[in-house]
């Protein structure tokens, strides 16, 4: 880590220095190789910038508490709320040579998750961390219902805390349409904002 530039590991240096078990426990660098295959370069920027962006999302009282769902960690109980929806379900793979398949369904939705759902994503990397950080890399897959769901909203800032600081490759992201008896005609339709929205989308990830 010595050799990445102040600017970039400032964040981390503060919490090692803040709350060194909590750098251990939250962030071990072996998943941030994992997912860099052994490039130490790669997972050390990665590493920096985990705490960078957690600093970022979490605010100045609550990126240095530990990811739990007690409501006085590092998630609030609205994000809490947005966990327990369950609009992420995790598919393990064990015996793939990819990683898990992410299933999200935004109907499950309670409201909008603006960053609460961001702020989900890093505590399912510390839970999820051997499936989320497979070298093979995860699959997303957006499950399109005909109940009523939050539209798919994706800044290029919001991208970048995912695929950039969580340690996780993101191999595919795919949209299918859930199978619901006497709803034949296809939920999914491809309005020109939406195919460039999602040009963009896969575009801006670095695998």
């Amino acid at each position: 880590m010595k050799w990445l530039d102040s600017d970039t590991r400032r964040e981390y240096d503060e919490a090692v220095s803040l709350a060194p078990g909590l750098v251990r426990e939250e962030s071990n660098p072996h998943f941030f190789l994992r997912v860099h295959l052994g490039d130490v370069s790669g997972a050390s920027v990665r590493l920096a910038l985990y705490w960078k962006y957690r600093k970022l999302l979490f605010g100045e009282s609550r990126w240095l508490l530990p990811l739990n769902l007690t409501g006085r960690g590092a998630l609030s109980t609205g994000d809490i709320e947005i966990l327990r929806s369950g609009h992420v379900v995790i598919v393990p793979r064990p015996y793939s040579n990819e990683g898990a398949v992410f299933l999200v369904d935004l109907s499950r939705l309670p409201r909008t998750a603006g960053f609460s759902s961001t702020r989900t994503n890093f505590y399912l990397a510390h839970a999820c961390a051997e499936d989320m950080s497979h070298p093979g890399g995860v699959t997303l897959i957006y499950v399109v219902t005909s109940a009523p769901r939050q539209p798919l909203t994706m800044q290029k800032e919001i991208l970048a805390y995912l695929v950039k600081g969580l340690p996780v490759k993101v191999k595919r992201i795919l949209v299918a349409q859930s199978h619901e008896e006497g709803k034949e005609l296809p939920l999914i339709h491809w309005p020109s904002n939406l195919r460039a929205r999602w040009s963009f989308i896969l575009a801006y990830l670095p695998y």
